[in-house]
């Protein structure tokens, strides 16, 4: 899926996404894009409730705040993946995951799918299109 492109020049609210409050955790194993994705989404109204760099991070900081989306990268650091976290988070609690990667290929994705994913959000992509993908999956 491809978000924001059509609406690239717009701020959030004048694109017209929502902006209700949802509660978000941030599983990326780059520091600089967990910093700008949990700035980009507070900015837009959503708690960031955690964040993590690996699949075993991530299952812990969900456990434990049990928000309503996670935006997961496929590789992190460790010996898992991303899809094996969101596997696990969507078998154990029934969170969903918005897969936010460069890494999307048609394997990766077909493997995802155990996660029940809100979606794919393919790096490099606009603030909109990040914000139009949490809308449309959260």
């Amino acid at each position: 899926m491809a978000y924001g492109s059509e609406a690239s020049r717009a701020g959030p609210r004048e694109a017209g996404f929502s902006m209700s409050n949802h509660r978000i955790v941030v599983v990326e194993d780059d520091v600089f894009i967990r910093l700008d994705l949990t700035t980009q989404l507070r900015a837009a109204g959503h708690t960031v409730v955690g964040t993590a760099d690996s699949a075993a991070e991530a299952v812990r900081v969900v456990e434990h705040e049990r928000p309503d989306l996670v935006l997961m990268d496929v590789r992190l650091v460790g010996d898992r993946d991303g899809i094996e976290a969101a596997t696990e988070i969507w078998q154990r609690f029934a969170i969903r995951s918005l897969f936010v990667s460069a890494n999307l290929d048609a394997s990766a994705r077909a493997k995802a799918s155990a996660a029940n994913p809100v979606g794919f959000l393919e790096k490099p992509f606009t603030p909109n299109g990040l914000l139009a993908a949490v809308a449309a999956g959260a």
